[in-house]
């Protein structure tokens, strides 16, 4: 087992595991736990060291399989994904940056990037400011709010900006799209 470990622990770039479920490491975790804390006379050294042993072959292997499916697809997780979607949503009304959706998944920008379009068919710029206007409508249509109170809320920084945005994602500025509706 520990030659399998050396090898398996040579062939994997480690990453930090966040939000994943693998119940096979999680029920050797939870009995290397059990043995670790049962005492000392009821629990031999060979089998806490044996459930040591499997729980890091167990990381490994879920490292390796994590890695390859990230590299053959090159898109975001569906975990990651998930977390982007929740962060922008949670967030459109904030100023935010590529900093902050990229360390939210635990990538570098670049990485990032790259993995956002090729999951979102489009660069994270671009998704935001259609999240953003797309807020931006659903207030025109239900509120009374005015347009610079909407361009606020949905995170532009200026009135101009929301203007152009809006009219560059729907065809039209956001004052004919209340009235057409």
């Amino acid at each position: 087992m520990e030659n399998e470990l050396q090898q398996e622990s040579a062939s994997v770039e480690l990453r930090p595991l966040i939000y994943f479920n693998e119940p096979g490491l999680l029920s050797t975790m939870k009995k290397l736990e059990a043995a670790m804390f049962a005492s000392s006379s009821s629990t031999s050294t060979l089998y806490v060291e044996t459930l040591g042993l499997v729980a890091a072959l167990e990381t490994f292997r879920l490292q390796h399989v994590l890695n390859h499916r990230d590299s053959r697809l090159g898109t975001l997780t569906t975990m990651q994904e998930r977390v982007v979607r929740e962060f922008i949503e949670e967030n459109l009304g904030a100023d935010f940056g590529l900093d902050d959706l990229a360390s939210a998944v635990g990538l570098s920008r670049y990485h990032f990037s790259r993995r956002f379009k090729a999951t979102f068919g489009m660069p994270p710029h671009r998704f935001v400011a259609e999240r953003k206007i797309e807020k931006a409508r659903y207030m025109l249509s239900r509120t009374r709010l005015s347009i610079s109170d909407i361009a606020a809320a949905t995170g532009f920084n200026s009135m101009a900006n929301f203007i152009r945005t809006f009219r560059e994602i729907q065809g039209i500025p956001p004052n004919t799209y209340r009235r057409s509706i």
